[in-house]
């Protein structure tokens, strides 16, 4: 599922493509008709990436509990996913990207608290300017995660099916972060 209608969105979906065989995307805007610009942009677009996608437009937040990966990328500053939008116990992974300043908001804290694993890039910038604003429980910084020894990495990493667990990673956007992205869409541009 895809949270907002933005060129962010639309970028997280053309990476998708490298991470997921998946193609479906079930796409929740703040209007019907960004949404279905969205949708006729993906089908009119030149990059090979976008048309691959087939879109569903949302009725609403709670059709989101039929989807098991999840982006939100919106610029919002009140929760547009609450925990009874997800299905909890199913093996639910979001990536929350459009908390990146003070107030901004994508999660309700209780969907927050209720996720059993949360990342984030910086844990510093996640806790003042991320979707983890306010929240005082435990948050693993993704670099701490790869420095783990690789049998207590691999008890917090995905498994290859059966993984009932909530995740929430969150990505308030770090420099390095730009660079792999800048090099993924070079490598993109050279294929169009």
């Amino acid at each position: 599922g895809m949270v907002g209608a933005s060129v962010q969105a639309l970028w997280q979906l053309r990476l998708l493509t490298y991470v997921t065989p998946c193609r479906r995307v079930l796409l929740l805007s703040r209007s019907k008709a960004s949404a279905q610009r969205f949708r006729d942009r993906l089908r009119s677009s030149r990059c090979p990436l976008d048309l691959a996608w087939e879109v569903e437009i949302a009725e609403g937040p709670s059709d989101f509990t039929r989807c098991q990966l999840i982006h939100t990328a919106t610029t919002s500053r009140a929760p547009v996913l609450g925990l009874g939008d997800v299905s909890v116990g199913a093996g639910v992974h979001i990536t929350a990207v459009g908390a990146d300043a003070p107030g901004k908001k994508e999660l309700d804290p209780e969907l927050v608290a209720q996720a059993d694993l949360r990342i984030c890039d910086n844990l510093e910038q996640s806790r003042s300017r991320g979707e983890f604003q306010g929240f005082g429980g435990e948050v693993l910084e993704i670099s701490r995660l790869l420095n783990l020894p690789a049998s207590e990495r691999a008890q917090l990493l995905r498994g290859s099916g059966g993984d009932s667990r909530m995740t929430i990673f969150d990505t308030s956007g770090i420099a390095t972060q730009d660079i792999a992205i800048a090099k993924l869409v070079t490598q993109a541009v050279s294929r169009l």
